[in-house]
């Protein structure tokens, strides 16, 4: 079935719609939200859960633990992608690096 994602809902990304169901958030995720490093965290599937009663989701306290997770699980990846750009650019060398001393001449 197409559109579909499984436990997630398929919700209407405006920033009126973000800011509705951060509003909604209990304090602590708010404030969590509020001071993630990671500033485009998605607040209506964290909404969705809390009214649902996810056992993961059930307190501002522990959505908070769960944004601040998801910052940590961001960073470490950031950073790792950032060291893998780090050393000489490869893009252009050849394949077997070409012999850069002189040829030997022949022996007659």
């Amino acid at each position: 079935m197409s559109g579909q994602n499984g436990d997630r809902g398929n919700y209407r990304s405006s920033l009126e719609n973000y800011m509705r169901a951060f509003d909604k958030l209990p304090p602590a995720a708010r404030r969590a939200l509020a001071d993630a490093v990671v500033g485009n965290w998605a607040t209506q599937p964290l909404l969705t859960r809390y009214r649902r009663g996810d056992a993961a989701y059930s307190t501002g306290d522990e959505i908070a633990s769960t944004i601040r997770r998801w910052d940590q699980r961001e960073l470490a990846e950031r950073e790792r992608q950032r060291a893998l750009a780090i050393g000489p650019y490869k893009g252009n060398a050849p394949d077997n690096p070409v012999k850069t001393s002189a040829p030997a001449r022949r022996k007659r």
